[in-house]
């Protein structure tokens, strides 16, 4: 198959993995995504941003992508959270980074750890890390859904302290 605008490959002859697909380019939808926007415009934008970024031979498979993200953004979009990130300074998207990391204590080595920061925004004068997750979770299972973020969370927040030399308000 051939890479499309939003980089992604597809091959008519792989079975298309959605719930990966959806997270995929709801990331790059939010890396152009202005948070100041009016979110009711923005069905439209998402509708021609799939158009443009993933090409199936049928129909099929973007209709179910738009009817996915459409879910997806329609909780993000009315969220306590997507009101703060529309009243913060964004500092940078899908920011990437590499940093010296102390191994496990049985082996004492020191490791690189590197990654990309889907959001670093400043708001009420504090600096805090964004990570977007498009996972399907239960109220009951966040808890046991949260652990497994748990070394990013630990990760995240200090490569942002040594890179701009302050401290972390939230992840």
């Amino acid at each position: 198959g051939g890479e499309n605008e939003a980089g992604l490959e597809n091959d008519p002859s792989t079975p298309v993995n959605i719930s990966a697909l959806v997270g995929q380019l709801s990331h790059r939808f939010l890396e152009m995504w202005d948070f100041s926007s009016d979110t009711k415009t923005y069905l439209d934008k998402l509708s021609l941003f799939i158009a443009r970024a993933y090409r199936p031979k049928t129909g099929m498979t973007q209709t179910l992508l738009f009817q996915e993200m459409e879910e997806v953004f329609g909780v993000f979009f009315s969220s306590p959270a997507y009101e703060e990130l529309a009243q913060a300074k964004i500092l940078g998207r899908e920011v990437p980074f590499m940093i010296p990391w102390e191994g496990q204590a049985s082996t004492a080595q020191e490791q690189v750890m590197s990654g990309k920061i889907d959001l670093i925004y400043e708001y009420a004068g504090r600096l805090y890390i964004a990570d977007y997750k498009t996972d399907r979770i239960k109220k009951t299972e966040l808890p046991e859904a949260a652990k497994q973020y748990h070394q990013q969370c630990r990760i995240y927040p200090e490569a942002v302290r040594r890179a701009l030399q302050r401290e972390v308000a939230g992840t």
